[in-house]
């Protein structure tokens, strides 16, 4: 334990080369062989944490990670997390990041499925960062229930920086994958592939997207993030009938859940009865 013995020039070295980026607070606790502390933007005083990675082989390689951020920096799409800087201390690379906000697709599980619109919302937004990205040439590769943030109607995606390289394929699969999970409240797509099986008020073409985004063939799913901008096209944006904003809150749509029937029995069986209290008068 190196560092440990000599954690304070560790550390001194960290915060002389974060420069007037950061100043660093509290280290937080790790079991992955990196160091992270809680850090404050000297600039703006807005939450941050600095994590020190071990020298590679262990740790990532310090030019490496520069050009990543240089790639996603040049995408600019805000539904992608980019770190506010990366660079390296006695060779081992060190990334400052922003406190991620919202809640992640694990914690969001935990509650049920989101609504279908929510859905649909998160879905354009990753879809139309994967254009982008997969045109130039870059993975997102970090596509998961835990680097998915739930932010306001939208997500944002964390992670991509120390993401390993994939195929541009994984990364729709993935996505497929995550939009099944928060549609459902399912961790993992089950053997019916319909999205209309497991909740009321699908839109068909939504229905169809959903099932062919995780297709057992991968030859059947779509094969661009364009083609699933173009399938959301033709979902609408807004519920069909009076009751579809209410129906489409996030609950009292999902099956099994037969709520609405029991309501609707209950309202009839109570007029019954107010109907036979009026006759027997």
């Amino acid at each position: 334990m190196p560092d440990r013995v000599a954690g304070d020039g560790v550390r001194a070295r960290l915060q002389l080369s974060l420069g007037s980026l950061a100043e660093l607070r509290d280290e937080l606790p790790t079991g992955n062989g990196e160091r992270v502390f809680a850090a404050i933007g000297r600039r703006d005083g807005d939450p941050l944490i600095a994590t020190l990675y071990p020298a590679p082989p262990a740790g990532p390689d310090p030019s490496h990670l520069r050009r990543r951020l240089d790639i996603l920096r040049s995408v600019g799409r805000h539904a992608v997390g980019v770190p506010v800087e990366c660079g390296d201390v006695v060779g081992r690379a060190w990334v400052v990041d922003v406190v991620r906000p919202g809640v992640s697709v694990r914690e969001r599980l935990d509650e049920g499925p989101i609504s279908i619109r929510h859905g649909v919302s998160v879905m354009r937004e990753i879809a139309r960062a994967l254009v982008t990205m997969h045109r130039r040439g870059v993975t997102l590769g970090s596509i998961t229930v835990d680097s998915v943030r739930l932010v306001g109607t939208g997500a944002v995606v964390y992670g991509a920086l120390m993401a390993p390289d994939v195929a541009p394929q994984d990364d729709l699969d993935a996505l497929g994958g995550i939009v099944w999970s928060l549609l459902t409240g399912e961790r993992e797509a089950s053997s019916s592939r319909w999205l209309s099986e497991r909740r009321r008020g699908v839109p068909p073409a939504l229905d169809e997207l959903c099932a062919a985004m995780i297709d057992p063939e991968p030859a059947r799913r779509p094969q661009r993030a364009e083609a699933i901008l173009a399938a959301l096209d033709g979902v609408p944006t807004r519920g069909v009938g009076p009751l579809a904003p209410f129906v489409d809150a996030g609950f009292l749509d999902v099956r099994p859940r037969r709520r609405i029937g029991w309501l609707l029995a209950a309202a009839a069986a109570l007029t019954l009865v107010a109907l036979l209290a009026m006759s027997l008068r």
